[in-house]
């Protein structure tokens, strides 16, 4: 039976997602970090391994941009240890997450929102 290709459209998701937070970084800077102590930092599920199943809640700490890449750091949400993963072994939906944390930037909205809807 044919149905929708879900899984071309969560990919297209997450490489839109990639975009915009990497975009956001970029309007801070190139990097963004929160203090673990506060209560107010992103939470988001990753799948570490990318093969197995085995979801992960992340609290993330810092968002960077290294070499042209988006780069994320964060602890496991109740044992807190490092927890190493790559952007695209977050859950689809969760990298839009962390750009609800994000401070807004004054004078920079215009560049995120042509990213955010391909008018660049």
């Amino acid at each position: 039976m044919k149905h929708t290709d879900f899984f071309a459209r969560i990919r297209a998701l997450k490489a839109a997602e990639y975009k915009e937070l990497q975009a956001a970084v970029e309007l801070h800077g190139g990097m963004y970090e929160w203090d673990l102590r506060n209560t107010e930092h992103p939470i988001i599920a990753v799948n570490p391994d990318g093969i197995i199943p085995s979801p992960v809640d992340v609290r993330i700490y810092r968002v960077y941009i290294r070499e042209g890449a988006l780069r994320l750091c964060g602890v496991e949400k109740e044992c807190r240890e490092e927890v190493r993963f790559q952007p695209d072994e977050a859950f689809a939906g969760h990298l839009s997450i962390i750009i609800d944390y994000l401070p807004p930037v004054s004078g920079n909205r215009q560049r995120l929102k042509s990213i955010q809807y391909g008018n660049h």
